[in-house]
């Protein structure tokens, strides 16, 4: 035997005495309005037009990721964006160029200048003054690119990718400190002033 525990019968459950067996209900708990289905019966039978339109504006953050995105229906060479996509070089209208350097190029060129690319039938005369033709042109193509330099090149610092201006500062090396000698006609710029060498 042992002590039990009871409950004082004026206690209530929802304003219903313990005087007795009690049934709570759902109006006892504030869903009196409420019917006893799942979330699949809720759904059950709707359609498109049973749900209202909602703009894009009231869904935070969809507009912009809307602007963020293409179209699906926009190509790239002609390839709808529906996948990834390789572009080769058909696609940009170089299917008939070989992957080589100018250099590969050129040789290809002259070795076969003479042979498979001049038609039958034409004369001995002709061969050697297309042939001399194209060394010529070739050794000229040589000749200009040599003459120039390339855009990384600086003046001063200045980079030859656009017109430069040189100015005295450009001129005039900045020094720590007097040099004990110069040559002739040589400007330095030392403590605030400038110096130039005199014989």
């Amino acid at each position: 035997m042992a002590w039990k525990k009871i409950v004082d019968s004026s206690f209530t459950i929802n304003g219903k005495a313990l005087e007795g067996p009690i049934d709570i209900t759902k109006e006892d708990v504030g869903l009196g309005n409420v019917d006893n289905i799942s979330r699949e019966q809720l759904i059950e039978g709707l359609t498109a037009d049973d749900i209202p339109a909602v703009g894009i504006s009231k869904i935070t953050g969809l507009q912009t990721a809307l602007d963020a995105k293409v179209p699906t229906s926009r190509t790239i060479a002609g390839k709808p964006l529906t996948d990834d996509i390789s572009l080769a070089k058909a696609d940009v209208g170089l299917a008939n160029v070989e992957n080589k350097s100018s250099a590969e190029l050129s040789t290809l060129i002259r070795s076969q200048i003479v042979a498979d690319d001049i038609p039958s039938g034409l004369p001995m005369s002709k061969i050697d003054q297309l042939s001399a033709t194209f060394n010529t042109l070739y050794s000229e193509i040589e000749e200009v690119n040599n003459s120039k330099v390339s855009k990384t090149t600086t003046i001063n610092g200045k980079s030859l990718d656009s017109n430069i201006s040189l100015g005295g500062q450009d001129i005039i090396r900045p020094e720590s400190s007097l040099p004990a000698t110069g040559s002739p006609g040589e400007m330095i710029r030392f403590s605030g002033n400038t110096y130039i060498w005199k014989a």
